[in-house]
């Protein structure tokens, strides 16, 4: 079967991060959440692939058509709270709004935005409040023999 170049779609992703989102942020495919007061943090990571009866083709036994989820956080922090909230939203936003605009260069545009979820805590020291942000994409790849 043709391989699906898991890593070369993140890496795709981390791409149009790269070159088209401004601000003060480290981006990292499948590493661990890096915390820093002085920038933000972007973690691109595949989830999960399913393989749906329902979106495969009469080719099924040849090709197999998958749904891959990958999970895009947005890590900040600050020592005011609507501060840390102000640059997440920002930066999660700004995030969104490129990779729509730039959608032909990841997986040919085969994607769409699901939604995601939110988290809030403390640092360890209890002094800045991290707050994060999920951007859940949906991609359609083919492996086939």
């Amino acid at each position: 079967m043709a391989v699906i170049d898991y890593y070369g779609i993140e890496e795709a992703i981390k791409s149009v991060i790269d070159a088209e989102l401004s601000g003060n942020f480290i981006c990292l495919v499948e590493q661990e959440i890096m915390l820093d007061p002085d920038r933000s943090f972007i973690g691109i990571y595949l989830n999960r692939r399913d393989a749906p009866a329902d979106i495969q083709t009469m080719s099924a036994g040849q090709r197999t058509r998958y749904d891959l989820t990958v999970s895009i956080w947005v890590y900040t922090m600050a020592l005011e709270v609507a501060l840390a909230a102000e640059i997440r939203d920002d930066l999660i936003g700004n995030l969104e709004r490129e990779l729509m605009e730039h959608r032909s260069t990841i997986n040919g545009g085969d994607f769409f935005i699901q939604g995601g979820e939110f988290q809030s805590a403390k640092d360890d020291e209890g002094e800045f409040f991290v707050l994060g942000a999920e951007t859940v994409l949906v991609l359609q790849a083919d492996s086939q023999v």
